[in-house]
Parts: C-alpha cells; sequence; structure tokens
C-alpha cells in the first residue's frame, strides 16, 4: 500500500465522525473512479467538564484564540454543545431533541448531586 493511499486518523471520535461525514459527501465520485480532495483534519481542541463543579478546555489551532486554555462557564458551555452535536450525530435531530427534553425534566425531579 502506497503512502497516499492510507489513511491515518488522529482524534478518535471527533475525526471519525469527520471522515465519516466526507466519505458520504465523496462516495460517489470515488466509484466513479475521479479524484476526490485530501481529507484534511482541523483539532478542534478538547474539553472536560467537572459535572457542575467547574470546566476545562484546550482550543484547537484555528479560530480564535488560537491554542488558548478556557475555563469556567464558556468551558462548561463548549462541553455540553460537544456532546449535543455528538448525539445528534448518532441519534438525528429528532431523538437527540427527546433526549434533550427528558434529560431537563428528569433534572426537574432529582438531586442536583448524585451520591454514588
Amino acid at each position: 500500500m502506497s503512502r497516499a493511499n492510507r489513511i491515518v486518523i488522529v482524534g478518535g471520535g471527533i475525526a471519525g465522525l469527520k471522515l465519516a461525514t466526507r466519505l458520504g459527501r465523496h462516495l460517489g465520485a470515488w466509484l466513479a473512479g475521479r479524484a476526490i480532495p485530501p481529507f484534511v483534519y482541523r483539532d478542534p481542541g478538547a474539553s472536560v467538564s467537572l459535572s457542575g463543579y467547574n470546566a476545562f478546555g484546550a482550543l484547537g489551532r484555528f479560530g480564535f484564540l488560537k491554542g488558548g486554555i478556557v475555563r469556567g462557564r464558556f468551558a462548561q458551555w463548549r462541553h455540553a454543545m460537544l456532546y449535543r452535536r455528538h448525539q445528534h450525530a448518532l441519534h438525528g435531530f429528532a431523538r437527540a431533541t427527546v433526549l434533550l427534553g427528558a434529560e431537563k425534566l428528569g433534572g426537574l425531579r432529582g438531586p442536583r448531586t448524585r451520591l454514588a
């Protein structure tokens, strides 16, 4: 296998999702034997949420604050949006919306923290 034909995925789930989306977009051209543009992965960074306490995130190498570190509410919001995007990709818009509603309704009746 030549170096040009190898695919290396760095980053896990996000990179796999982007690669699968790209494949879906260019599959017809590839099957027809036409050249497709090379896959370029742009690292969106990483985020970690520590429940309601705090959150931290490392921004990717593009966009505003290139390579910066974020924490607090902005990092929590960023983590929540990334999670919702992941749910949308896995389950589709309708089911992801139902999951969000169920989580919000379940949170109204239960305790804020779980000790288990």
